[in-house]
């Protein structure tokens, strides 16, 4: 059975970051619309700390990171930090290997 959000297919990489986010505190919300105007959305955000997650799925075949896609993430991350949102992003292996975990839990020990 595939989860899913809003009718988005929600990736392995996506629940296990969400779990790991439960272990340091925090509650996030997956596929969170952030721009009803360009419906941009976050993979997963915090809107009470304003921070987001972004994790990166086609870094070695393309996704987000080519041409007018890439552009178009910049485009949406510039907002996004312009607005208030701290945006931190991982790829999938960094996700699965606990490195995200374990960037996350020492930066947050850094925030007042």
């Amino acid at each position: 059975m595939k989860l899913t959000s809003d009718s988005y297919v929600l990736t392995p990489e996506q629940r296990l970051l969400q779990c790991h986010l439960r272990e340091l505190g925090l509650e996030g919300r997956f596929e969170m619309l952030v721009c009803l105007e360009r419906k941009w959305r976050f993979d997963i955000a915090c809107p009470e700390k304003h921070l987001a997650f972004e994790i990166s799925g086609g870094n070695w075949s393309g996704g987000h990171r080519r041409g007018t896609a890439q552009e178009h993430e910049y485009e949406k991350l510039n907002w996004a930090q312009m607005h208030g949102w701290r945006v931190l992003q991982f790829t999938n292996r960094q996700v699965a290997s606990g490195e995200a975990k374990t960037f996350i839990q020492e930066h947050l020990k850094e925030q007042p």
